[in-house]
């Protein structure tokens, strides 16, 4: 308990109230509190509801594929089979291999903190916390049932220095240029405005520092219009990589790789200093 009280104090600094926006939030008995407005972030279950204007906006009027995720069902069986063997069919790649891949691409300091979002049931946010020492993980979801799998999950794997956040990657409650490093996997897909939340993980983060992560990589000629035709009704896209280079490239990052098979792709970007 003492480790995770200071670990609240450390990151405190770094987060921003979700009424005000103000640098003013401080750790006091199971919540964060604003003391510029009075606002408290309260925890539940082992993380902290920070949700502000843009996410209650988009639990409003939640797409179904985003629905699958706020559900409790749902989340529970994502959470079960997505490091099962049989998803080496999709991805291309084990959980072991996805996630090694991940955490060198972040180049993350030891000491550092890594924005990990969406975190959902915590999988690579555990792996990469495990890669940090004396640094730390704010991982953040807009699903309170993810966010519990996740804390769940830490706590059985004792796992004490990650925060969980819930909020919307759309207005991340994080102070500009905080971010040591931007974890974005299975979020792109899902995000109702995908510049704005690009345009976020570029704010929160360090110039010259990473973001890495994977999206559903969209193919070309009458593939490419099946998965829109499956997709699309579950308000789920799929990208060209070029195209979504551009996009990151809009906002200031740099040095964009990317790789894929099957339905998943990785990408890697580098925001530029100054």
């Amino acid at each position: 308990m003492r480790r995770r009280n200071d670990l609240y104090v450390r990151l405190a600094p770094l987060l921003r109230c979700p009424s005000c926006g103000a640098a003013a939030m401080t750790p006091v008995t199971r919540a964060f509190h604003c003391g510029a407005c009075g606002h408290d972030a309260p925890e539940h279950n082992g993380w902290f509801d920070f949700l502000g204007g843009a996410a209650q906006s988009e639990l409003s009027r939640p797409s179904l594929g985003q629905r699958l995720f706020l559900a409790s069902l749902s989340a529970r069986l994502y959470a079960a089979h997505r490091e099962s063997p049989g998803m080496w069919l999709l991805t291309g790649h084990t959980f072991s291999d996805e996630a090694r891949w991940l955490s060198d691409a972040l180049a993350a300091r030891s000491d550092g903190v890594v924005l990990d979002v969406p975190c959902g049931q915590g999988n690579f946010t555990a792996a990469i916390a495990r890669r940090l020492r004396g640094g730390a993980v704010i991982g953040v979801d807009l699903s309170d049932r993810q966010l519990d799998l996740a804390a769940r999950r830490l706590r059985h794997d004792r796992i004490d220095n990650v925060l969980l956040l819930r909020a919307s990657a759309l207005d991340l409650p994080l102070a500009d240029g905080a971010m040591d490093a931007v974890s974005d996997c299975g979020g792109l897909h899902l995000y109702p405005d995908v510049p704005r939340a690009i345009g976020e993980m570029a704010r929160v983060l360090e110039p010259g520092r990473a973001v890495a992560g994977l999206t559903f990589l969209g193919h070309r000629g009458i593939v490419d219009r099946l998965e829109r035709a499956v997709a699309g009704p579950l308000g789920v896209r799929t990208f060209d990589f070029d195209e979504l280079g551009a996009q990151f490239e809009a906002v200031g990052f740099e040095r964009w790789r990317h790789h894929g098979r099957g339905l998943i792709g990785w990408f890697t970007a580098s925001k530029a200093r100054g």
